[in-house]
């Protein structure tokens, strides 16, 4: 394996990411670790979630010598970033909801924010607003429970029970005729499809996969594009549960390597 780059959330969410960062450098090796042992992450105190990312970003470094780190969670990012950056030179990008982009293509003015709980309440996503919205119409709903849903029921269910749930988690932007839906938590992402069909076609999604990869490319040492095709590794932090992370590795075509 050469250099890989490192993705890694409490749990799945930031497949998603992986998948798109492999997409545009497929050549690069990666590895995705799912830290459950400390799912989810949006449960901690500032002061222990720090605690936790900076441990875990420490031994990712000894393991892996990693070319950069992806920390794959709008709260992990917001909370620790700049404390982990401080342990090395080693680029590390992380995930902040897409409010400018919702920004730039609404229609009417009215954006909606789905995101966890804490992050709705956080002062991080209320300075985005002032930033780049301003002048717009922004509803919050505030949907952590999706977060375990996909974690520990979605691959389990069939897609109508999923349809219906997700239909009732965003029920509030259909009320209030939003156009753009910022995606604010990475686990989100997952059923975007169905967010997607519950509002409506008329509906723009907007995560932060584009920006994200686009920012890797800028800061971390790709090189040129080569022939060879890299490998995907997935690793779980406690070796629990592991039956719906098979399925997810599955689904994504990557390698499930067990515990970290």
């Amino acid at each position: 394996m050469d250099k890989p780059i490192v993705v890694f959330d409490s749990g799945v969410g930031g497949l998603p990411y992986l998948v798109h960062l492999r997409n545009r450098f497929s050549w690069e090796d990666f590895v995705y670790i799912a830290d459950n042992k400390n799912f989810p992450y949006g449960e901690k105190t500032e002061e222990s979630l720090v605690q936790i990312i900076s441990i875990l970003v420490t031994n990712i470094i000894k393991r892996f010598n990693p070319k950069a780190i992806v920390v794959a969670c709008n709260t992990a990012s917001v909370t620790s970033l700049k404390y982990i950056r401080e342990l090395t030179s080693i680029p590390i990008i992380g995930v902040v909801p897409a409010v400018k982009p919702a920004s730039d293509i609404t229609r009417n003015n009215k954006i909606g924010v789905l995101a966890t709980k804490r992050t709705v309440r956080g002062q991080y996503l209320q300075d985005l607003i002032n930033k780049f919205s301003p002048d717009k119409e922004v509803v919050l709903v505030g949907a952590g429970d999706i977060v375990n849903f996909v974690e520990t029921k979605m691959y389990n269910l069939e897609q109508d029970e999923i349809k219906e749930y997700i239909r009732d988690q965003v029920e509030p932007f259909k009320k209030s005729g939003v156009d753009s839906i910022v995606l604010g938590c990475t686990h989100f992402i997952h059923v975007s499809d169905e967010i997607e069909e519950a509002l409506g076609s008329g509906v723009k999604i907007i995560d932060s996969r584009d920006g994200v990869t686009r920012q890797v490319g800028r800061v971390t040492d790709i090189g040129k594009v080569r022939e060879r095709v890299g490998t995907s590794s997935f690793f779980l932090t406690n070796s629990r549960d592991v039956d719906s992370y098979i399925v997810f590795c599955k689904k994504h075509n990557v390698e499930f390597k067990g515990e970290f």
